[in-house]
């Protein structure tokens, strides 16, 4: 019985170290994510990439449609622009309130911004 004791403590003692690992790896790549965001160079990168990668181009373009807040605005420049993603993002970035909330989108994600950052060969 203390042998399945010991065996069982043992067991439940890796487990919480294990566990607590990954959470701190896990913290540090956060903070590195929210780190290179507050950088003026890994924003106007990320800017540059919404305009140049069609991929980070579709990712900011999905998210403007999806906001019932911006999904107007970002049609009109859509259609102003005959349909083409990478030259609406061009005009998004020359409109405050559509810039801000796709870089806000962006560098309030770190999934998304560890993403943009990896497409941007960061």
């Amino acid at each position: 019985m203390r042998k399945l004791l010991l065996i069982l403590s043992i067991f439940a003692f890796t487990n919480l170290s294990y566990g607590q690992a990954i959470s701190i790896k896990e913290a540090s790549k956060s903070v590195e994510t929210i780190t290179k965001t507050n950088s003026k160079e890994v924003q106007k990168q990320i800017q540059n990439g919404l305009t140049s990668n069609d991929e980070l181009a579709a990712m900011g373009a999905d998210y403007l449609k999806g906001n019932s807040d911006t999904q107007s605005d970002f049609y009109k420049l859509l259609k102003d622009n005959k349909g083409s993603v990478n030259l609406a993002m061009k005009a998004v970035m020359n409109n405050p309130k559509l810039k801000s909330s796709v870089m806000d989108y962006i560098t309030a994600n770190p999934e998304i911004m560890t993403k943009a950052l990896g497409m941007l060969g960061m």
